[in-house]
């Protein structure tokens, strides 16, 4: 079972959400400053007709933030899948620079990964890469070393989709795509 994450004292504002049946779907907290510091959300098999014990996933997490407003650190767990994990972040120019990551229990336990992210002129975040530095208890997940690279798309200031690959690993030269991609954008990847 992955490791108790530790209690918050003071919680300046709770909000939860429910499903039209009344389920639980969504409990969060936010600080003075209305940042996100505790979030536990469930979501249900059937969305239509959620009924309790029927949960596609369940899991919560802490957030932890520096003096200049900016998310540094998230610990977490899954209550489906018993994995804990913990990330850490670093900003440059008050833009996200870099995740490092690692699942710190349950089947997952000790895969670690790190991404990198960039960004374009109207500072939206257009490309990301990252390598899974350890691989971890579970065989399943990527090896070490296995690396990606994946390009946000953006449509008048709107992200539109994605394309990533994979750069280096078993999988190097796997592409997949997410929102709207077109052909152009994967010769271009």
């Amino acid at each position: 079972m992955p490791k108790e994450i530790p209690k918050i004292e003071e919680v300046p504002k709770r909000e939860t959400e429910y499903t039209e049946n009344g389920l639980w779907r969504k409990i969060s907290e936010k600080n003075e400053k209305g940042q996100l510091i505790y979030e536990r959300k469930r979501e249900f098999k059937n969305p239509f007709e959620p009924k309790e014990g029927e949960i596609k996933y369940d899991y919560e997490k802490r957030l932890t933030y520096d003096e200049e407003s900016n998310l540094v650190k998230e610990e977490g767990k899954s209550f489906d899948h018993e994995n804990a994990w913990r990330k850490e972040f670093e900003w440059e120019e008050r833009k996200l620079a870099k995740e490092t990551g690692e699942i710190t229990g349950g089947p997952n336990q000790g895969h670690k990964w790190t991404k990198g992210f960039h960004y374009d002129e109207n500072g939206n975040m257009v490309l990301e890469e990252g390598e899974i530095l350890e691989q971890g208890k579970n065989p399943d997940k990527p090896p070490k070393g296995h690396s990606w690279r994946t390009k946000h798309l953006y449509e008048n200031g709107k992200w539109i989709g994605e394309i990533g690959k994979s750069t280096n690993g078993s999988k190097e030269g796997k592409v997949w795509t997410k929102g709207k991609v077109s052909e152009e954008d994967i010769k271009n990847l």
